[in-house]
C-alpha cells in the first residue's frame, strides 16, 4: 500500500532538480534572476504539488508500476472510469482532473490535467496556463505563457516526466512551439472560476467518486496491467542538447585572459599565459557556483549550504539521468515479474 505523505528529505530531493537547473543555466551563460526566478520556483512548486496529489504514481511508467506493486496502473485506469462517470454538465477538463485526483494516480495526460488545474489558481494577471501535447508523439504536459509566447520565457511543467519545471527552450519536447499542440487553457479569471466549479463538483460528486473508485478497482482486479507497448521508462523533461552543452562547459577551462591581473602602468611587456591546474580547480570552481545557487534559492546555515551545494553539483552533472526518484511513490520490494512490465519493452516518447 502506498502513502501519500512525503518526508522532509523527499521534498529536498525533489527541489534539487530545480536548484540544479538554475545552476546549469548560470554555467550556460543564461542566469535566472528576479521575476523569472520567482516564476520558475512557483511552477516547480506546482510540479511537486501534482506529484504529491497523484502520490500513487504513474500508471504507465515501469518504475512506478514496480514501486507500487501495480497499484499505479489499477488506480490510473479506475480514475479514468471515475472521470467518465461524472455528469457532463461539468466541463471535461474538470471531470478528467477530478477522476485522477480521486484515484491519486494517472498517466501523462492525467498529470497534465491536474497540473493545469492547480497552476490555474496561482496565475497573475496577464499569465495563462496551457494544457498542451506533442504533435509528434503521444505525450502531454503544461506550459505557462504570457500574452506573447516566447520559448525563452515560457515555462514547462511536466510532473509525469523526470525533472523539475524548466523553461520551454530547455525542454525535450517544448523547444519548438510549432511542434506543440494546444488543448485548453486558463487565465487568471477563468482559473478562479475553474476552482470554484471544482469545489461544487466535489461537494456534489465527491462521495460517489470515492465509492466508484473502489468499485472500479475491484472490477479491474489487482493484476490489471496495460500492454507492454504502452509502458514507458522514466522520460527526462530536460533536453539532451541542454544537458550536453552544460556538461561540456563544466569541464571547459576558464578564459585565461579574465584571470590575468590588470596590466601595470609602464613599458608594454609581452603577455605571459596564466597557467591553471584545471583538473584540480574545476571541482572547486563549480562548488563555489553551486554554493551561490543554494544561497540564492534560500538555503541558510553553513552546513546546510555546503550539503546543498554538493548535492546540486551532483545532480547538475547529469540533468537527465541523475539518481533521484522522479515521483513520490513509496518504494516497495517487487520483482519485475510482479509489475507486469517487461524491461525489454521500456521506452521513452520519441
Amino acid at each position: 500500500m502506498l502513502s501519500a505523505q512525503r518526508s522532509e528529505s523527499d521534498v529536498r530531493s525533489f527541489e534539487l532538480g530545480n536548484s540544479a537547473v538554475t545552476y546549469c543555466r548560470q554555467i550556460d551563460g543564461r542566469p535566472v534572476e528576479g521575476h523569472a526566478l520567482d516564476q520558475l520556483k512557483r511552477a516547480n512548486h506546482t510540479v511537486l504539488q501534482t506529484r504529491q496529489t497523484l502520490a500513487h504514481g504513474r500508471g504507465n511508467v515501469s518504475v512506478d508500476i514496480q514501486d507500487s506493486g501495480g497499484q499505479s496502473t489499477v488506480r490510473a485506469e479506475a480514475g479514468h472510469r471515475v472521470g467518465r462517470a461524472i455528469p457532463d454538465k461539468f466541463a471535461k477538463p474538470l471531470r478528467d482532473t477530478a477522476g485522477a485526483m480521486t484515484a491519486q494516480a494517472g498517466n501523462c495526460g492525467d498529470h497534465a490535467n491536474v497540473t493545469t488545474f492547480l497552476h490555474a489558481g496561482k496565475l497573475e494577471e496577464g499569465e495563462q496556463v496551457y494544457r498542451v501535447g506533442s504533435k509528434a508523439t503521444d505525450h502531454g504536459w503544461v506550459e505557462q505563457r504570457a500574452r506573447k509566447p516566447n520559448r525563452e520565457r515560457d515555462l514547462v511543467m511536466d510532473p509525469w516526466g523526470k525533472g523539475p519545471a524548466v523553461f520551454a527552450i530547455d525542454g525535450e519536447f517544448s523547444q519548438n512551439s510549432a511542434k506543440v499542440a494546444l488543448d485548453y487553457h486558463y487565465d487568471h479569471a477563468t482559473g478562479v472560476q475553474a476552482h470554484a466549479e471544482m469545489q461544487g463538483l466535489q461537494r456534489e460528486q465527491g462521495r460517489y467518486m470515492r465509492a466508484n473508485l473502489h468499485k472500479e478497482m475491484d472490477a479491474l482486479g489487482p493484476e490489471y496491467r496495460y500492454p507492454d507497448k504502452k509502458i514507458w521508462a522514466s522520460t527526462p523533461v530536460i533536453s539532451k542538447a541542454f544537458t550536453q552543452r552544460v556538461q561540456g562547459k563544466m569541464v571547459q577551462a576558464p578564459d585565461a585572459a579574465k584571470l590575468a591581473p590588470p596590466r601595470a602602468k609602464g613599458p608594454r611587456q609581452a603577455a605571459e599565459p596564466v597557467h591553471t591546474d584545471e583538473v584540480r580547480m574545476a571541482p572547486l570552481r563549480h562548488e563555489i557556483r553551486a554554493t551561490q545557487t543554494a544561497r540564492t534559492l534560500g538555503t541558510d546555515g553553513i552546513r546546510e549550504v555546503t550539503d546543498a551545494a554538493k548535492r546540486i553539483g551532483h545532480v547538475a552533472a547529469d540533468l537527465r539521468d541523475y539518481p533521484l526518484r522522479s515521483h513520490p511513490a513509496q518504494t516497495v520490494s517487487q520483482t519485475p515479474a510482479d509489475t507486469g512490465a517487461a524491461p525489454s519493452h521500456q521506452r521513452r516518447p520519441r
